[in-house]
């Protein structure tokens, strides 16, 4: 349910809105799935929706799909800055992941995360030549 209150906020956020095709071309599912999920997330109270109707989020929707998006942010922060990861490969796991990522996993990403990028000296980077991590000489001034 997380990617369809995803899709709807990055869509209300473009256009104002969602409408039911929109969503299903977003996620890569038919009409039918759409619609199933979205009665679904009415009943929750998280987004407002009525058949042939625009679909927006409710106040309740909106936190969920922001913090789902911090997760992506995060998650993608460290896969490219820190793992080295092509930011496309980074965007697939990052989206598999988000929905699963604990509380307490989220919370040490982002104290390593911001660790990192204020401590240059002790910056460490993927090496492809070693397989491995190695410090990061031009961060270093080594």
């Amino acid at each position: 349910m997380q990617m369809y209150l995803k899709a709807v906020h990055e869509i209300q956020s473009r256009r104002g809105a969602a409408r039911v095709t929109d969503i299903a071309r977003s996620v890569g599912v038919n009409k039918a799935s759409v619609t199933s999920a979205l009665r679904n997330l009415s009943q929750k109270e998280l987004i407002n929706y009525a058949p042939y109707d625009i679909i927006t989020l409710t106040p309740a929707g909106v936190g969920i799909a922001t913090e789902i998006e911090r997760r992506y942010a995060v998650l993608n922060t460290f896969f490219v800055d820190v793992l080295g990861i092509s930011p496309e490969h980074s965007h697939d796991n990052a989206c598999n992941l988000e929905h699963h990522l604990s509380q307490e996993l989220y919370d040490r990403l982002v104290g390593f995360i911001e660790y990192y990028t204020t401590h240059a000296e002790s910056r460490f980077k993927w090496d492809s030549r070693l397989g491995g991590f190695g410090i990061d000489v031009d961060k270093t001034g080594e």
